[in-house]
């Protein structure tokens, strides 16, 4: 097998089960550095089934408008690479810029194939100014990898547009387990007394229940949501809102939901254990801001979903008006989702459809486009 170093900043929950999967397939070493954050991209403390070194880091986070950028740096990722020899390197992109300086300087000292995991950018939407001033810097980058891997079709267009041939891009469509998903959902409809059980902790026993998991940050909109739920209140008095995440506006939230006096609105933090029953007790998954996982999440639990026009990977997963539906503003997210909360049978089949759908995007199909990206930088 491939001797393979991945780089990352930090290895997030999430991307385990990726990394387990990759590891059956090639020899891969995991370069994580040692943050610590406060949103969904939180650092596993101890992920097993690959091999894995957590190395000393320098980190700074820079504020957007509309989100936190954390950069970080590996002093030593220089050192660890050239004691691991790997035969090609596959980097995190654009929030691991320092760090490949390093891989990039390596890879041209000892011909190292080198290969880029990013999102890419929404060409409509405007840049920030810290993004403007990188972006030169990020493109050569780019523009240096041997072959880039792609968050989603948007991306791999962006790529295209800074004149990247195709046949270097490979869109990797960012996902979860599909599979544990379909099990978890499977275990919890065989118990009903699971969902009973939920929606009687929660005091929800015959409500209709948005669901919304993410980060609780300025770019994912939350308090768009809040107000949007509240309107719709008025008119569905039998509705639960229930925000699972954590992040730095948190306390923000809470503020707003009590100053605005709106009931039935459950913040109940960070969740990452037992997640799936939250997801089955739901009607309808809502995304009001930036992407994110979510989204597979939602789909793999039978859920239809309303999203927000964000960093493109939507269009991948959302068909308009089959299994959810993209909207590009406050009031279209509110005419959706009250089109759904009043429309059971369409709930269903959205939901039906959307089972369909993100059998497409499971971890066989994202290590199988790694191993083609590995397979052509190995072919030049």
């Amino acid at each position: 097998m491939r001797r393979v170093a991945l780089v990352q900043c930090i290895c997030p929950h999430y991307r385990v089960p990726l990394f387990r999967a990759l590891s059956r397939k090639m020899d891969l070493t995991l370069f994580s550095g040692t943050a610590r954050t406060k949103n969904s991209r939180g650092n596993n403390p101890d992920p097993n089934g690959f091999k894995h070194e957590k190395l000393f880091s320098l980190n700074v986070t820079f504020k957007t408008k509309d989100l936190r950028i954390p950069l970080c740096w590996f002093p030593v990722l220089f050192w660890r690479l050239k004691r691991l020899k790997p035969e090609v390197i596959i980097s995190e992109g654009l929030t691991n810029l320092i760090n490949n300086i390093c891989t990039w300087l390596y890879c041209r000292l000892f011909s190292v194939n080198w290969i880029l995991w990013d999102s890419g950018r929404n060409k409509q939407k405007p840049m920030s100014l810290l993004r403007r001033a990188v972006e030169p810097l990020n493109i050569f980058m780019l523009k240096s990898a041997k072959a880039i891997l792609a968050y989603s079709g948007v991306a791999g267009e962006y790529f295209n547009s800074l004149g990247i041939s195709s046949e270097k891009i490979f869109i990797a469509n960012n996902t979860i387990d599909i599979d544990a998903c379909f099990k978890d959902r499977q275990r919890v409809e065989a118990d009903p007394s699971l969902i009973k059980a939920m929606r009687s902790k929660l005091n929800i026993n015959a409500k209709k229940v948005i669901l919304y998991v993410g980060a609780l940050e300025k770019g994912k909109r939350v308090e768009d949501l809040i107000k949007v739920f509240e309107n719709i209140k008025m008119r569905i008095p039998d509705l639960s809102l229930l925000i699972i995440g954590d992040g730095s506006h948190k306390a923000r939230i809470h503020r707003l939901i009590r100053s605005r006096n709106i009931t039935d609105c459950l913040v109940l933090g960070k969740i990452i254990k037992g997640l799936g029953v939250y997801f089955s007790i739901a009607d309808i998954f809502v995304l009001p801001g930036r992407g994110g996982l979510a989204v597979n999440q939602a789909m793999a639990y039978g859920k239809p979903v309303v999203v927000r026009e964000a960093d493109g990977t939507e269009k991948d997963l959302v068909k308009q008006g089959d299994n959810g539906f993209i909207v590009k503003n406050n009031e279209e997210f509110e005419a959706k989702i009250t089109q759904l909360l009043k429309n059971q049978a369409q709930i269903e089949s959205m939901g039906k459809a959307g089972l369909k759908i993100i059998k497409n995007y499971d971890l066989d199909n994202v290590v199988r486009i790694f191993l083609k990206a590995i397979e052509y930088v190995g072919s030049k």
